[in-house]
């Protein structure tokens, strides 16, 4: 019964034997399998808002021109105006679009 021989094990094979033949430097690093996650993406911004709902010092746009939130009373926002470097009172219930 001498000689009798194992068949061959497969490739990663983590027995004792195993090891001792493939040497001590080498490694064999399982497979990972990553699982998809799928991320939906952010909505898009609101296209248009009501001026009184937005925070103070916030930035939006009002007929192509750049406006920053200023201080809110009785239903009236007062609005600095970035482009023209002026106040400006408007109503709250103004509809404009916010910049992020």
């Amino acid at each position: 019964m001498a000689g009798k021989t194992r068949a061959p094990h497969k490739e990663g094979c983590m027995c004792v034997v195993c090891k001792s033949k493939r040497g001590v430097g080498e490694v064999i690093a399982p497979l990972l399998v990553e699982p998809e996650i799928a991320i939906a993406p952010p909505p898009p911004p609101p296209t248009e808002v009501r001026l009184d709902s937005l925070l103070s010092a916030a930035k939006f746009e009002l007929e192509g021109q750049k406006h920053r939130v200023g201080v809110k009373f009785e239903g009236m926002v007062v609005c600095y105006n970035l482009a023209i470097n002026d106040s400006a009172t408007l109503g709250g219930s103004t509809m404009v679009k916010p910049i992020k």
